[in-house]
């Protein structure tokens, strides 16, 4: 097994926040593959906690970052009950 990069680590963070911070439908978007807007912006658009780290998050730019990012959505989707295939 390999260790995990930064950016895959960075991903993870932030989508795991993402999804503390979901309701139930949008649980539901990302259980069929689709990912909220807000969880792509600059300190998770306006539901970022200025408090915590969520302020400082950049927003997501490029091809392989928004796909490290999705991947760690559709796993925190899959560990919390799964995702809709």
């Amino acid at each position: 097994m390999r260790n995990p990069t930064l950016e895959e680590c960075e991903a993870t963070a932030r989508a795991k926040r993402a999804w503390s911070l979901m309701d139930d439908n949008e649980k539901a978007a990302v259980r069929i593959g689709m990912l909220p807007h807000w969880t792509v912006l600059e300190g998770l658009g306006s539901r970022g906690d200025p408090t915590r780290i969520d302020h400082a998050w950049p927003a997501l730019h490029g091809r392989g970052t928004h796909r490290l990012f999705a991947v760690a959505m559709f796993d925190c989707a899959k560990r919390d009950g799964g995702m809709i295939c």
